[in-house]
């Protein structure tokens, strides 16, 4: 969008062009100051100096929930949990094929897979895109290996994107045989990650301090450790942590990295049931320890994803509670309280395409 627009000066009446990429930075300020922060996303899309003045303004936390508008996959929703309600960014997706299937997020980034089994990350926000290794590339896969042999992507970075430096790590799930299988910045091609059976199924994955923790289809903890050249994995054999006898389906179940740093496993019944169990991972003593409460965290979870922040830093959630969208509430929200350990009244409805799964993300314009 350019910095520019032409109008008539009271003085002589003769048409000029004012620069408002010349605007004190003051003034931007003041501007700023009374922009929600999806106005302030695209206010630092106009012009480079008007980016530059919203750096140092910093962006609330709270996540937002992205989807395909109904009817149009180039499109995208945002509906904007702190301030309830939901803008349309057009073309989001132009530069992808239809029918493409989102994973993620980290830092405002997802996992772009299509149906060729190509893979993409993509920032929503910005536009920026980085094409990864061919999927034919993956050792023992054959031609004719479409998506619908990933089971889950997920992307982490080690430290928060910014311009040019984007330092990744990217963890996919391969059906028929089972395997991990990853890449980073700077690869040309995919690596199998040794030590997965040809049955494994793995539920989710977090990385935490240069080790990748994933929870398979039986209830087992492996540790793959990055810091050395070619990473080692070790299988943590853990007892499944049950309260009165309730042990819902394993496939609906997180990992979580809390804002201090422990491994969190988020269980649920089933998308319908209301009820949510929190553990945190003690490999020392080989099991799952009873999490009763959240403190200052909130959650969010999404059928593909999960993600911990302060509350401090997310304006309009409640501590101490989880903020879940599952496909059985296809337009709401809810708000798990963990003080009483139930759903609380407060809900948010918003419009969505009922057979995409949404993520939540953090938007990062940088």
């Amino acid at each position: 969008m350019a910095c520019s627009q032409n109008s008539k000066t009271r003085n002589t009446g003769s048409t000029e062009e004012p620069t408002w990429s010349e605007l004190q930075t003051d003034l931007l300020q003041l501007i700023l100051k009374k922009l929600s922060s999806f106005e302030i996303i695209i206010f630092r899309s106009i012009c480079t100096s008007w980016n530059s003045a919203a750096e140092s303004y910093k962006l609330s936390q709270t996540p937002w929930l992205i989807n395909p508008t109904e009817g149009q996959e180039l499109d995208a929703d945002f509906f904007n949990l702190e301030e309830n309600n939901v803008q349309t960014i057009k073309n989001v997706f132009e530069s992808f094929p239809k029918h493409t299937s989102r994973w993620g997020s980290s830092h405002g980034w997802l996992v772009i897979l299509y149906k060729e089994a190509t893979l993409h990350l993509f920032n929503p926000i910005t536009g920026a895109s980085i094409e990864l290794p061919e999927i034919e590339d993956i050792p023992d896969t054959t031609k004719g290996f479409y998506w619908w042999h990933i089971y889950t992507a997920r992307v982490f970075f080690e430290e928060p994107p910014s311009g040019k430096n984007v330092n990744y790590l990217v963890v996919i799930g391969i059906r028929h045989p089972a395997r991990l299988s990853f890449c980073k910045q700077g690869h040309i091609s995919w690596t199998d990650l040794d030590g997965v059976s040809d049955y494994d199924y793995h539920i989710d994955m977090v990385f935490h301090n240069d080790q990748l923790f994933t929870l398979d289809h039986e209830g087992s903890v492996e540790v793959w450790d990055f810091r050395v050249p070619y990473p080692i994995m070790k299988t943590h054999h853990l007892r499944a942590y049950s309260i009165c006898n309730w042990n819902g389906p394993k496939r609906y179940a997180w990992l979580v990295v809390s804002t201090s740093g422990e491994i969190l496993r988020v269980k649920s019944a089933t998308y319908n049931d209301q009820r949510f169990l929190i553990s945190k991972l003690n490999l020392a003593a080989e099991k799952w320890e009873n999490v009763d409460r959240l403190g200052d965290q909130v959650l969010f979870l999404a059928p593909k994803q999960a993600m911990a922040l302060s509350a401090r830093d997310c304006p309009g959630c409640e501590e101490n509670s989880i903020y879940y969208t599952f496909p059985g509430k296809p337009q709401v929200v809810r708000v798990y309280s963990l003080n009483g350990n139930k759903v609380v009244e407060k809900s948010y409805n918003f419009h969505r395409k009922k057979t995409t799964a949404p993520l939540w993300i953090v938007p990062d314009p940088r």
